[in-house]
């Protein structure tokens, strides 16, 4: 057991003090006047403030006082910290709180600890010279944990960092005797206990948790005599109502402790007497109890004590008198402080508030103190191999350990074996025990100590084993989050809190749990789900340099899951939380997902004949909204995917602000005549702007929601008169509903309520973005077009087998369309009885490539075409030595592994092939990934997908060509094959062409290679000092690219050197 023989002997350890001199440390006026003040607070309080609803939550300190003025005369050293609770303001008096913000706070004014945000009796104190306040809660037990963190940290700062000025400093724990029964207690006792830290539990026993007797808190109602035999922890118990005792205890206690190093308990038995807070009558109190009660109150004690031997009773009814004057006066100017504004009440919820303006929190995390990181970039610079997540979290804590001392890694079973999924494997090896260690079994205890560490100015990163383990610490989290917010910006704690966690193998209700939303759900919380390697980096290093609380949500399926393997993007990467990963471009739908969710959306996407946009938001707090919502403005569709239960997840939040409407503008008067199908309203949700149409024609009569009112689906926004004409007798009165935009069928339109009468052209179905955009840019009516998609609905094609059209205006030419399209109908019905035309139906297939190539074309990427010719004498020599080879091995030799080859060769030379364009930059890819163009009967052209292609050699290359042809001859081909290349190659030689311009792109590729055919050409070349004329084996050869991407000289590098490859095979 723990002892420092110079201040408290073994045999005293559980001595309880008895009499002898008045100590003389004490300024005992001091205290004759703080105890004082505190009964004029209470007073004031329970007999005014509370019955005029002034003050809505009460917690007199009567009988809990005299001790904790004590204890706070005592906490002296510049680092010293406490833990408190709802019962501590006259410890917050003698550290030195003035009257008028100890009344200010349950007044909830301005200036207060709270500036009016939380109930008054949760107290703080940023400080530099003297005691520090940690944030109060207003959980029972969630004080202690805090507390051995701020202990632990006195400890790293004073032992790893070498700073002496924490070598006195101690922490200090205040609870009452129920709260020993929580699990923060116990949590923080291991802690205290088995590191030997520095801190000091003070226990106020009053006998009771509100009503519940102390002896169903612990075993016979005394905590300290059932830890007597607790190893590690010395005890000091003694009556907290006994001026002498009190005071003698109380040093000792703080002096063992800044000597000691090592954790006491100090218990004091005191009267609590008030109720439980100003509601409570203690009905439950027997009349004996309380008269035994009032016996022990430390008050008259301290006047016995004092009186006549350290003042006179003159000199004490004088500091009686100025207390009560000096805290009414306090309380006069505590209200007349203004109440909180409401138009500040979302600031401080994070360090950026929502207008974009940032202040510096006065105490908590690196920030306050100085601390500058290291230099970031937001561009990265991939190198290296493929790594898995899992090593790209290792590697990003390792490379922060390096730069910031002030960093830790903690959780259970992190150090010697490296974490239960590998991520912090090595880093206690190379870094110590003090920087990278274990922890008990406690969630709750590891992240109060975090809470508590980073309070006093480090940056703990704690990991939480699978998340729902995490709800064994939801109390630490909650309050956590909401600590800058409720402190009005005094402290924050900027700590990272790693947690695995969602389906992986099998599916189990203790490690498969996602349920992310709960912490996006909490305030004050940034939450990080990485879909791959190179964000897990970029958002890691930017939560570790951040000054906000950080969840960082690492889905084990995609730890080492294959498609988030990415190379190492640099030692300065970040990624800015709130900004989405555009995966692919696309314009018919919108897909939002993030974590494991988007390879299988990227998946689908693939496979699918959707013209999808994906979008990985990353982050969910704060969350891109302004992505989101640009993105469903163009596709006017969005689908959201992720991984949870089926209900109150995250994506409802999502949902929910896009289907948010309100009124823009009205397009028509009060008794303006208007069409159908005519626009009639713009409704506006979250920055969409779509547009309302006409149910039916008639006088717009009655206008039911104003502009700028919000409105919900399905909701009557006004009534349409119909009628031949102004003036005359309604038939019907068609009602406007507001429709839910999100779910629009419709481009540009909200998806009006069923009509009397529809379209000819859209006819049995609704017209697609794509195929209302190509209308609209040609000036088309889908009236005029015959439809040719199922139930005669308009498609693409249609749109463009059209032509082009000025615009018609919207009611004054109807008939004529309409006209038109009918007789077109007939003209067409008689060709084709006539039997001049033949209708061959398209096959999805065939469908899909149609609107990939005229998205590509015409409204993606801009194409340019360079055109070289290569000599392929060397490779049908080096074919002709190989084929026979390759074959015995199952691989048949094509002259398509070599254009493989080299076209590898040519986009390392310019690795720009090798990407897609987004808008804000350019992706490029490390992994070479060639999808090889290949002619299926009956089916079209297929382009599966050779993976990995730059690790390949020819013989490999070749095998997997072989798989590929196969199975895309034979059906067999999966839709994985036929997704995710980043570059094409099409042999169009094979059929006879020799040239191909523009070979359109295989969107969102930036390239494609085209190969036209092989023929022997006179070629005139050098002989010596001569020019012959031979024959060659030649083709040609072209590069289209997307030229946003290159321009010609970089084609035409990409050219030369993959003509450079064949010319000089095998060199």
């Amino acid at each position: 057991m723990a002892a420092h023989p110079a201040t408290i002997s073994s045999a005293e350890r559980t001595r309880t003090a008895t009499a002898g001199a008045v100590p003389g440390h004490i300024d005992w006026r001091r205290v004759a006047s703080l105890l004082h003040a505190s009964r004029a607070l209470d007073d004031i309080e329970e007999s005014r403030l509370l019955p005029e609803r002034k003050v809505l939550y009460q917690f007199s300190a009567r009988g809990h006082d005299f001790a904790q003025i004590l204890l706070g005369l005592e906490l002296t050293d510049a680092h010293d910290g406490v833990t408190v609770y709802y019962r501590s303001r006259p410890l917050m008096l003698a550290l030195g709180v003035s009257l008028e913000d100890a009344a200010a706070g349950p007044l909830a004014r301005g200036g207060s600890f709270s500036g009016g945000r939380d109930i008054g009796v949760v107290f703080n104190l940023p400080r530099r010279t003297g005691a520090t306040v940690l944030p109060a809660c207003g959980g029972v037990g969630a004080q202690y944990t805090p507390a051995a963190g701020w202990a632990q940290a006195i400890r790293y700062r004073h032992e790893t960092l070498g700073d002496q000025s924490y070598a006195r400093s101690i922490a200090v724990v205040l609870g009452g005797d129920a709260s020993c029964a929580t699990n923060g207690f116990w949590s923080a006792l291991n802690m205290a206990t088995t590191l030997k830290l520095p801190l000091l539990f003070y226990i106020e026993d009053n006998g009771f948790g509100i009503s519940v007797s102390s002896r169903l808190q612990t075993p016979g109602g005394n905590i300290a005599a059932n830890l007597r035999s607790f190893s590690g922890l010395t005890i000091l118990e003694g009556d907290g109502s006994d001026p002498e005792a009190t005071a003698e205890l109380t040093r000792r206690a703080v002096e063992w402790v800044r000597e000691g190093r090592a954790p006491l308990m100090l218990r004091l038995t005191v009267p609590r007497l008030s109720g439980h807070s100003g509601q409570d009558t203690q009905a439950y109190k027997s009349a004996e109890i309380l008269t035994e009660e009032r016996a022990r109150d430390p008050l008259p004690h301290l006047h016995e004590f004092l009186v006549p031997e350290v003042m006179a009773e003159s000199e004490w009814t004088r500091l009686a008198a100025e207390a009560r004057a000096g805290v009414e006066r306090a309380v006069e100017g505590a209200l007349a402080r203004p109440p909180p504004d409401p138009a500040s009440l979302t600031q401080h919820v994070f360090f950026e508030n929502p207008d974009g303006t940032r202040a510096l929190q006065e105490q908590g995390g690196l920030a306050p103190e100085g601390h500058v990181a290291a230099p970031a970039s937001r561009t990265a610079r991939p190198s290296g191999p493929r790594i898995n997540m899992l090593t790209a979290i290792r590697r990003t804590l390792d490379v922060e350990l390096a730069l910031n001392p002030r960093m830790l890694v903690f959780g259970e079973d992190v150090g010697p074996k490296g974490g239960v999924h590998g991520a912090t494997l090595g880093l206690q090896d190379k870094y110590g025990a003090p920087r990278v260690f274990d922890t008990s079994l406690s969630e709750e205890g590891i992240v109060g100590r975090a809470v508590g560490m980073a309070l006093a100015g480090l940056l703990p990163v704690a990991e939480i084993q699978f998340r729902k383990y995490a709800d064994c610490a939801a109390e630490q989290l909650n309050d956590c989050g909401t600590l800058r917010w409720r402190t009005r910006n005094r402290f924050a704690a900027p700590v990272v809190v790693r947690m695995p966690g969602g389906f992986f193998k099998c599916g189990d209700p203790w490690h498969s749990q996602t349920n992310e939303v709960a912490w996006v759900h909490g305030v004050g919380w940034q939450v990080a789900v990485p879909s791959n390697a190179e964000d897990a980096v970029g958002l890691m290093r930017s939560a570790l340099r951040g000054n906000d609380p950080v969840i960082f949500f690492e889905h084990r399926a995609m730890l080492d899951g294959a498609w988030a393997r990415r190379p190492y993007p640099g030692d300065e990467f970040v990624v800015t939380f709130g900004e989405a990963r555009r995966v692919r471009a696309g314009a018919e739908l919108t897909v939002v997902s993030w974590g494991a969710m988007v390879e299988r959306c990227e998946l689908a996407a693939a496979a699918s004949h959707v013209d999808v946009e994906l979008l990985d938001l990353r982050t969910l707090s704060p969350w891109d909204r302004r992505a989101v919502c640009a993105s469903v403005e163009k596709t006017h569709r969005c689908l959201v995917v992720h991984e949870d239960n089926l209900t109150a997840g995250f994506g409802a939040e999502i949902a929910a602000t896009l289907a948010a409407q309100q009124i823009l503008r009205w397009l028509k008067r009060l008794g303006e005549s208007v069409a159908e199908n005519e626009p009639l309203i713009e409704i506006e949700t979250d920055k969409v702007t779509v547009e309302l149409a006409s149910p039916g024609s008639g006088v717009l009569r009655e206008i039911l929601k104003q502009e700028q009112e919000e409105i919900a689906p399905g909701e009557l926004l006004g009534r349409i008169e119909s009628g031949a004409a102004a003036g005359a007798a309604a038939a019907a009165t068609p009602t406007i509903a507001a429709a839910t935009v999100v779910a629009s069928a419709a481009a540009g339109t909200a998806g009006a309520p069923a009509r009397r009468e529809r379209r000819a052209g859209a006819a049995a179905g609704e017209l697609s973005p794509a195929v209302s955009r190509l209308l609209r840019e040609r000036g088309l009516d889908a009236a005029a077009i015959r439809g040719t998609g199922p139930g005669g609905r308009v498609t693409v094609e249609d749109v463009l087998r059209g032509g082009t059209a000025e615009p018609r205006e919207p009611v004054a030419r109807e008939a004529a369309p309409r006209a038109a399209a009918a007789g077109a109908e007939e003209a067409g019905a008689g060709a084709n009885a006539a039997g001049e035309i033949r209708r061959v139906p398209h096959t999805a297939v065939r469908k899909r490539i149609a609107e990939h190539m005229v998205q590509s074309l015409l409204r993606t990427a801009p194409h340019v075409t360079t055109v070289f010719e290569a000599d392929l004498a060397a490779v049908l020599a080096d074919r002709s030595r190989r084929r026979e080879e390759f074959a015995r091995r199952g691989a048949p030799l094509t002259l398509t592994a070599y254009f493989v080859q080299a076209a590898v060769a040519a986009i390392r030379a310019v690795p720009e092939a090798n990407s897609r364009w987004t808008d804000t930059a350019l992706e490029i890819h490390e992994p070479i990934h060639i999808g090889v163009a290949t002619a299926v009967e009956g089916t079209g052209l297929l382009v599966p997908v050779l993976r990995d292609a730059g690790s390949r050699d020819l013989f490999d290359t070749a095998l997997g060509l072989n798989d590929l042809v196969t199975r895309a001859r034979a059906g067999e081909l999966s839709p994985a094959d036929l997704r995710g290349g980043t570059f094409t190659i099409s042999n169009h030689g094979v059929s006879g062409s020799l040239l191909a311009a523009p070979i359109i792109i295989n969107q969102p590729q930036s390239a494609i290679l085209g190969v036209g055919k092989l023929e022997k050409r006179p070629v005139v070349v050098d002989e010596g000092d001569e020019e012959k004329i031979v024959v060659r084996p030649r083709c040609y050869v072209t590069l289209t690219v997307d030229h946003r991407v290159m321009d010609g000289h970089r084609a035409n590098r990409f050219l030369e050197v993959l003509v450079h490859t064949l010319g000089a095979w095998p060199a």
